[in-house]
């Protein structure tokens, strides 16, 4: 599977680009479907009679629909858009702990979480007088379940947690996490942002609650991503974002909100984006998701067992990651030198604390670390331009 000429960035470039979890390059399809619909049909949705209007309101709810399919969202599911994975996120939180949260409550989350899964429950909690209840992680890396039976109490509110974590590409153990918060009829959240387009998602068959997206890390646009959850708990939750489209009726005394997805989703939404995210899914469908996944599991094994052989490079988490994020470290070069000096030589990475600083800090990693992500576009030619790379930085030493 060689897809690159795929990628017109990565097709007129020699570029190794190994930071596709901050996010993806886009195929031609998808830039292709995203034009035709500006060129076409570009006419706002859910409101103009006319017949641009009709068109795009029937790809808009077509995306839906193609979210719902690829993501296993069946009829107990509804797919609601957002700006993102962060914007689910936020909307989760907000909406949930309006409707359901209580004083003396708590939110459990794990240690390992990225920011936009754990700044949103802490500040929330603080001001509605909840705890926040964090799970570390073991040695390697995935959160301490016998903590978390612990945790889990009547006093429970929700549990969030990520599927896939952004920093060492560890697949969390989110089936026994399901299991356990369900057995004490607390919900579960998932953030599928890391692993979405790694392996095939299907919601309804993990069990979870909610489960939040973003098209950008799944080779589709920015702007645009998705909360997918049980119709059960929204029909129930309180919009928290007002305007058009997300209301029935409007009266001096009150409002009377729209039904599911529609009162989620106030305002113009990003129906250009929604159509280019579902070209996207439709694309990953079309490589075979089972096969994206093996192809993609061969590449970490190889990324893994390649750049632990360079002299001098450290692996604060020393077994081979679950998805294709590697985390590392060259001392006494920093971080953020490293991928400088990558940089110079033409591969593309990220280096930091990857908005996970609770985690780094209890790692001891002040400065964070260097962090190579695999998409479908890499190859082995791909890991062997970055070892040979950081073998030329190690022998400044």
């Amino acid at each position: 599977m060689n897809l690159r000429q795929e990628f017109p960035l990565l097709a007129q470039t020699n570029l190794t680009y190994l930071d596709s979890a901050a996010t993806t390059q886009k195929p031609q399809t998808v830039l292709d479907e995203m034009d035709r619909a500006y060129r076409l049909c570009n006419a706002n949705v859910h409101r103009s009679p006319h017949s641009l209007g009709r068109e795009m309101t029937r790809r808009y709810e077509a995306a839906r629909a193609e979210v719902a399919a690829f993501f296993g969202a069946g009829e107990g599911y509804q797919v609601v858009f957002t700006s993102g994975a962060t914007d689910a996120l936020n909307l989760a939180a907000r909406s949930f702990l309006e409707g359901f949260g209580r004083p003396g409550q708590q939110v459990i989350v794990l240690l390992s979480e990225h920011h936009s899964n754990f700044v949103p429950w802490q500040q929330l909690c603080r001001r509605q007088g909840m705890a926040l209840r964090v799970i570390p992680a073991g040695e390697d890396g995935r959160p301490d379940l016998e903590q978390l039976g612990k945790a889990l109490t009547k006093k429970t509110c929700i549990v969030a947690a990520a599927h896939v974590t952004n920093t060492f590409g560890v697949e969390n153990p989110v089936e026994e996490i399901i299991r356990l918060a369900h057995a004490q009829g607390v919900p579960v959240l998932l953030d599928g942002a890391q692993a979405a387009a790694h392996q095939p998602v299907d919601v309804q068959a993990l069990g979870c609650d909610f489960y939040c997206v973003s098209s950008h890390k799944l080779y589709g646009p920015t702007g645009i991503g998705a909360l997918i959850a049980r119709k059960q708990w929204l029909e129930s939750m309180p919009p928290v974002a007002f305007g058009g489209e997300m209301v029935e009726r409007v009266a001096v005394e009150e409002t009377r909100f729209a039904p599911l997805p529609a009162r989620f989703e106030a305002g113009t939404p990003n129906f250009i984006g929604a159509v280019g995210f579902a070209r996207a899914l439709g694309w990953l469908e079309e490589q075979g998701m089972e096969q994206v996944a093996r192809r993609e599991q061969a590449l970490t094994r190889l990324l893994w067992e390649e750049v632990r052989r360079i002299p001098g490079v450290v692996l604060p988490l020393e077994r081979c990651p679950d998805a294709g994020i590697l985390s590392f470290l060259l001392p006494p070069f920093s971080p953020y030198d490293v991928a400088l000096l990558l940089d110079q030589q033409g591969v593309a990475l990220r280096e930091g604390l990857h908005c996970a600083h609770p985690l780094m800090q209890a790692m001891g990693l002040p400065q964070g670390t260097i962090r190579a992500s695999l998409g479908i576009y890499n190859s082995e030619e791909d890991i062997e331009r970055l070892c040979a790379a950081l073998r030329r930085i190690a022998s400044i030493l």
